[in-house]
């Protein structure tokens, strides 16, 4: 068994790195993929679907020691299915916003937006 780790770094807006240096050892470890918080952003339909292969294409070359070359997830079905997901979530995301704070989704576990 392994676990596997991914870590985002986010920039503050004087440049700085806010939750990791480059220099943490976090990100040396083979189990340990960091990743920009900016690579998560997308517009649209367009650019969500690049960003799901561009970040599957990341997991599959940081973790090819364990899963192999060829990982069965890597297949463009299950990069379709991802997308549909998240699409799904940012439609749960916008509902949710103008509900009370203490309002839950039990599938996506996003919280209303209004304290």
């Amino acid at each position: 068994d392994e676990v596997f780790f991914v870590v985002t770094q986010k920039h503050s807006e004087d440049n700085s790195k806010t939750r990791l240096k480059d220099e943490d050892l976090a990100c040396r470890y083979k189990n340990v993929l960091c990743l920009e918080f900016e690579e998560f952003s997308f517009q649209n339909q367009k650019e969500l679907t690049h960003m799901v292969h561009k970040l599957t294409k990341k997991l599959k070359t940081r973790f090819d020691y364990f899963f192999g070359e060829d990982p069965e997830w890597f297949d463009m079905q299950h990069e379709l299915n991802a997308v549909d997901r998240l699409e799904e979530m940012v439609g749960v995301t916008q509902t949710m916003e103008g509900l009370p704070f203490r309002k839950v989704t039990s599938k996506h576990g996003i919280h209303g937006g209004q304290f």
